[in-house]
């Protein structure tokens, strides 16, 4: 898909398109498959699992009560909030949109979802270090609890996809 700028034209009257996206927070040269684990990773299908939250209610709920709500708004919706919402495309219509577009075989898809989770955490987790390194308020840790149990779902098969 391509999107015009408006009135932005190269000099021979041409408007220039968008070709690609680089995002910043986890560029690298890598296996292609990367980046559909890690929005599937976020995606959320109806009868999806969901790890209890129970632990991390107890656990965090009087000191992060804001972060454990968003916790459990993750568990209900998935990271994206309208990956389950109708007519949202499940992980297994993205995954085929993905090989038909690219001509590239998406196996292994757990071990791309879980690798996208753990670098993510990966980064969550620097950031909550940083905060606590510098005396400031965090309410990471909620997420990150429920990042390794989510990821502990996938590597166990929990999840379809």
């Amino acid at each position: 898909m391509s999107h015009s700028t408006g009135n932005v034209c190269f000099a021979d009257g041409t408007p220039p398109e968008t070709t690609g996206v680089l995002d910043w927070e986890t560029a690298a040269l890598a296996e292609p498959r990367t980046e559909l684990g890690y929005l599937l990773f976020y995606w959320r299908d109806d009868g999806d699992p969901t790890p209890g939250l129970g632990a991390i209610r107890a656990r965090y709920g009087d000191d992060h009560p804001d972060a454990v709500a968003e916790v459990a708004a993750a568990a209900e919706h998935g990271f994206y909030r309208y990956a389950n919402r109708p007519g949202s495309p499940s992980r297994r219509e993205l995954i085929d949109r993905y090989e038909a577009r690219t001509g590239l075989a998406f196996d292994h898809g757990r071990f791309y979802r879980a690798h996208a989770a753990l670098g993510l955490a990966a980064v969550w987790e620097d950031s909550h270090a940083r905060r606590v390194a510098a005396g400031e308020p965090t309410d990471w840790e909620p997420l990150l609890d429920y990042t390794a149990a989510v990821t502990a779902s996938i590597v166990d098969g929990e999840f379809e996809a």
